[in-house]
């Protein structure tokens, strides 16, 4: 995917979901003077991605002149025979028009999507592979009320595995308990799961503990106070 950024409207918020960015991606970074500063993380996880990157640095201020700057990339981009998606990165509704725009090309409908972050211009690609399944589902919002109660279960389970156990378990296998309720495994995954990372005789017992915990959902609402 190519992400054009409007780094001037959306700052270091926009780079939101580097992390994400792979090798077959290219990104280029709209900038100002009075914008032309980034974190030294953002900038090494973008270069840790391997990911093509380039930036333009507006030579002359105006109203706007930075949208101009982006809108003639984009043409320049599908003028060339680009064929892919492309991400506009930035707050401004303005870029509606431009996406509105190339949906009447017959060469180039629904190529563009635009939106405040990378992770978000993603989700909205709705791409079929593996990290746009994974930001979608990262997207999706809880209740506080659902939060505190997934806390106090799993701190439920580490108190209830910790006791039981007379072995020390360690961090990663905690971690991969947690990670096994998390994929929301079907009860013979979370089984075999459990065998695997902890062997048999732990394994066991740990999965019985998981099941108990998972049948009481709903019951008590851990961690929630009422007044």
């Amino acid at each position: 995917m190519y992400f054009l950024i409007d780094f001037e409207n959306t700052g270091s918020s926009g780079l939101k979901g580097v992390e994400y960015l792979t090798e077959e991606d290219r990104i280029c970074i709209f900038f100002s003077q009075c914008c032309g500063k980034i974190e030294k993380g953002l900038l090494r996880r973008i270069m840790e991605s391997r990911c093509e990157i380039d930036g333009v640095k507006l030579a002359r201020n105006g109203k706007n002149a930075l949208d101009f700057y982006i809108a003639s990339r984009l043409g320049e981009v599908f003028g060339a025979g680009y064929e892919g998606r492309v991400a506009i990165v930035s707050k401004d509704k303005g870029f509606k028009a431009v996406q509105d725009y190339w949906k009447q090309s017959d060469r180039c409908r629904q190529n563009i999507v635009l939106s405040a972050t990378i992770e978000q211009c993603i989700a909205s690609a709705n791409e079929n592979n593996e990290r746009t399944r994974k930001i979608q589902e990262d997207l999706k919002t809880v209740t506080l009320e659902q939060m505190v109660a997934e806390a106090g279960k799993r701190n439920m389970l580490c108190r209830r595995i910790q006791s039981k156990i007379a072995d020390p378990v360690s961090e990663e296998d905690m971690a991969a308990v947690m990670k096994i309720l998390e994929m929301k495994k079907s009860k013979k995954e979370q089984y075999i799961s459990c065998l695997k990372f902890l062997g048999r005789e732990n394994g066991r017992r740990i999965y019985h503990m998981i099941r108990e915990i998972e049948s009481r959902k709903g019951e008590k609402r851990y961690g929630i106070q009422t007044f």
